[in-house]
């Protein structure tokens, strides 16, 4: 008897599946034998409507209908759709086994049907440094590990600090060598500084503040412009000064972050922007720049001045009125 399969609580989709089950070849049967039919009687099904219901669901009905013995793994989630015209059951079956990623075994006139388990897919650990741009792609790598193919790659000098030790993760492509680097070891709690050619990484204390290092900072001839959010000041001050080719000095403890998104700064103006509305400062002297705080003293300097065509007195009062402008007495 051939029974009609229609659940009463689902209706007939707009759509149908049509699948050409084919059979596999002999190449294919030499590397992996393949599963005997799901069942073995020729039932043909006029139609088969399902819409939006649970796989393990249709897959039950389909057995009950037909009087099989399936069990269902509780693994399959999955919610399908399918209607199907003058079908073989067994095509059915295996249209939905392959739709929706399932296998199955026979033990005698049960057949049991699970959820496949992706393949997780290799991917290969490499790092690669080309004309100042890195690609890395490493996960769980061992951080001495990482370091030697950085050397290798990129030909730099790395130091790491006694007592620093874990693993990197990291996907990068043709990032700027040292902000790719930096970001890579920041996001796996290591600090990278310079010292002129030499590379020192190093693990944060677990007191210490992770600090967010100033990314986006890019300097064209004597133009910069900045694209940053929440970066620590004093991070953005050396990072920028390393980029300009400054030579500074930070006096006491510069605190605080800040947020920018400007274009096209003047290099010779930068820092005023940076600094402006904050209690901190700085000073040129001789091509070298002082931060430090509001109060920063003046930088000892003495310089022989040329006076001409002046009378003695006018040059008295001109000491005393700089003195006047700059200093406060208190007697």
């Amino acid at each position: 008897m051939i029974l009609l399969l229609v659940g009463s609580l689902f209706f007939a989709s707009d759509f149908g599946f049509t699948k050409e089950i084919s059979q596999p070849s002999a190449a294919d049967s030499l590397i992996q034998p393949p599963l005997e039919p799901i069942i073995d009687a020729d039932i043909k099904v006029p139609l088969i409507d399902f819409k939006d219901v649970k796989v393990k669901d249709i897959l039950i009905a389909l057995a009950k209908t037909h009087g099989l013995n399936f069990w269902v793994s509780p693994e399959i989630i999955d919610i399908g759709s399918v209607y199907l015209e003058n079908v073989l059951l067994v095509d059915a079956l295996q249209f939905i086994v392959e739709r929706y990623n399932l296998t199955y075994s026979k033990e005698g006139n049960i057949i049991s049907f699970f959820q496949t388990k992706p393949v997780p897919i290799e991917i290969p650990t490499y790092v690669n440094c080309v004309d100042g741009k890195l690609t890395i792609n490493v996960k769980d790598l061992l951080l001495n590990e990482f370091i030697n193919m950085i050397i290798d790659s990129c030909g730099c000098n790395v130091v790491l600090e006694q007592g620093t030790s874990g693993v990197i993760t990291g996907y990068l492509r043709d990032a700027d060598f040292e902000q790719g680097l930096i970001a890579v070891l920041d996001a796996n709690n290591l600090n990278l500084r310079r010292d002129e050619n030499i590379y020192y990484i190093s693990s944060y204390a677990a007191q210490e503040r992770k600090v967010k290092r100033a990314f986006g900072i890019n300097v064209d001839k004597n133009k910069v412009s900045l694209n940053v959010a929440n970066v620590d000041l004093r991070s953005l001050i050396e990072d920028l000064a390393s980029k300009l080719g400054l030579d500074i000095f930070i006096y006491g403890n510069i605190a605080g972050t800040v947020t920018a998104s400007v274009k096209d700064l003047s290099s010779k103006n930068v820092f005023d922007y940076i600094l402006n509305d904050t209690n901190y400062t700085y000073r040129v002297v001789d091509n070298v720049y002082f931060f430090g705080s509001s109060t920063l003293p003046e930088v000892n300097k003495s310089s022989l001045i040329k006076l001409e065509n002046m009378k003695a007195e006018n040059i008295i009062e001109l000491i005393l009125s700089w003195f006047s402008a700059n200093w406060t007495f208190l007697v």
